[in-house]
């Protein structure tokens, strides 16, 4: 072996499985996240625009909504008119999809 004993391959084995657990917990919540604002909001006319009246967004919802914008996958605001308008991006680019 290249001088690193057998714990330290140990731990880095360990390290290693649990950082793609986390990668793999992320994809999840996300697209989970991704499928509540397209089943639970209103499609507008702009692409991958969804609505939601404001007075009617759970704590779960908002939890989604800012787990996506966290990660680059949605920009979300209010409108005066007390909705929340929540635009899905692409998420090599940050872009809308």
């Amino acid at each position: 072996m290249n001088g690193l004993t057998i714990p330290t391959l140990q731990a880095q084995e360990r390290a290693q499985a649990r950082q793609i657990a986390l990668e793999r917990a992320e994809r999840i919540a996300t697209t989970a996240a991704e499928e509540l604002i397209m089943t639970e909001g209103e499609r507008l006319a702009e692409d991958d625009t969804y609505g939601f009246a404001a007075c009617q967004i759970d704590d779960h919802t908002r939890e989604c909504i800012e787990h996506l914008r966290f990660h680059g996958r949605a920009a979300a605001h209010e409108t005066s008119d007390g909705y929340m308008l929540v635009q899905l991006l692409d998420e090599d680019a940050g872009v809308p999809s």
